[in-house]
């Protein structure tokens, strides 16, 4: 890009970073007190770098030993310790808490924690906290400085428990129902409609079963039932469907496109597939792949009812 086309933009942004000082020196007599302070101190810094900018537009040298940026000039989301993985708290206190899963630099969890502490703060009037901030540097010690600012900074901010900021419902628990007879089947027609249901919407994008080979021996299946002579089938293949029908009747809770469903139907088949693969120690045995279809499927499950970080 010519050097002369990008002088003509440094002046356009400069000429209109200098409109916008004028428009907030003008709405600063309006203003409240406490936001007439804000609004100097925002001046106090801004107006002479706008005034130093104005000269004509030169390249610099931005390596300058003079330009070395501590951590207070750069934000958290380019490399700081502003917002590192640090916790103040215990995670694994109760059920509550172990369950609000990945809580990084990068996760829902940590943005909406920010937002609530940044909520919080602005409640209670606070300026927010303006300091201490480590040096620069990548030595030991300024890195150690660096930490013991961030600590001492952390101490001045509302107190907010990063627990508090999933919205998951992990905390919830999952219902399993031990009453229920774990080898009932619905219907034909249920069982068709529910087998088509997850097989449109779920199977195209989770491949976790064969389609038509499951599809097939569900057919065959549920037919022996109703004919009074049930073929016999393993308990982790009836285990798979009723996972299948947990997902299509929740699929069809959430969607309403089958108003006669009852809203707690999935519960009860997620149950039986519970009680059918839960005999088995898992732990100590070969993971086969009926083992691995239930793993799969019942993850599903539990992301569609909320339960994302089980």
């Amino acid at each position: 890009m010519p050097v002369e086309s990008v002088g003509n933009r440094f002046k356009s942004a400069l000429k209109q970073n200098q409109d916008l000082i004028a428009l907030i020196k003008q709405l600063r007599t309006s203003a409240t007190e406490q936001n007439k302070q804000r609004i100097d101190r925002l001046l106090s810094s801004d107006v002479d770098d706008a005034s130093d900018n104005a000269a004509p537009f030169e390249i610099r040298n931005t390596s300058s030993p003079e330009q070395t940026l501590g951590e207070s000039e750069l934000s958290a989301e380019v490399g700081s310790n502003g917002e590192t993985d640090a916790l103040d708290e215990d995670i694994v206190l109760n059920g509550t808490t172990q369950s609000t899963g990945f809580i990084g630099k990068s996760s829902e969890m940590q943005w909406f924690w920010r937002l609530q502490r940044e909520t919080k703060r602005l409640k209670q009037g606070s300026e927010g906290s303006e300091g201490p901030y480590g040096p620069p540097g990548t030595s030991a010690e300024s890195s150690k400085q660096r930490i013991a600012a961030q600590k001492q900074r952390r101490r001045q901010e509302p107190d907010v428990a990063i627990s508090t900021s999933t919205f998951y419902l992990d905390g919830d628990g999952v219902e399993v129902d031990y009453t229920v007879d774990p080898y009932a089947i619905p219907t034909i027609e249920v069982a068709q409609r529910l087998l088509e249901r997850y097989m449109n919407t779920v199977q195209d994008t989770f491949p976790v079963l064969p389609k038509k080979a499951f599809s097939s021996q569900v057919r065959h299946f549920i037919t022996s039932v109703a004919q009074g002579v049930p073929m016999r089938v393993p308990e982790k293949w009836l285990a798979i469907l009723n996972l299948v029908f947990a997902i299509a009747a929740r699929f069809s809770h959430l969607t309403g496109v089958d108003l006669h469903s009852d809203s707690q139907s999935h519960v009860v088949y997620q149950s039986r597939g519970h009680i059918l693969s839960m005999y088995e120690p898992s732990l100590i045995h070969q993971p086969d792949l009926m083992r691995l279809q239930i793993t799969a499927l019942y993850a599903f499950y539990l992301t569609t009812v909320g339960n994302v970080n089980r």
